[in-house]
């Protein structure tokens, strides 16, 4: 079975009402209850990571973490990573 995505539409609004977090909470809570790891796709504030963090979604992705890079560029980032 795939992992449920949270929809980049429902990130983005987090900070905009209460509507938008409260579905966000409800997906996260059912995809633990049904023992799956949920995805919130199109973080890009600290606001929604911070969200997304504390209410224990398994995994974030978006801009909040980098931009699109050149290849190049993110090979820099990886050696750098191993370097440390």
């Amino acid at each position: 079975m795939m992992n449920p995505l949270i929809h980049m539409q429902f990130v983005q609004n987090i900070q905009n009402g209460n509507k938008e977090k409260a579905i966000a909470k409800t997906l996260i809570q059912m995809a633990k209850n049904l023992e799956l790891k949920v995805i919130a796709e199109g973080v890009e504030t600290e606001e929604q990571y911070g969200f997304f963090s504390k209410h224990q979604c398994d995994e974030i992705q978006g801009f909040y973490f980098y931009k699109p890079l050149l290849p190049e560029e993110i090979e820099g980032i990886l050696k750098d990573k191993l370097i440390d």
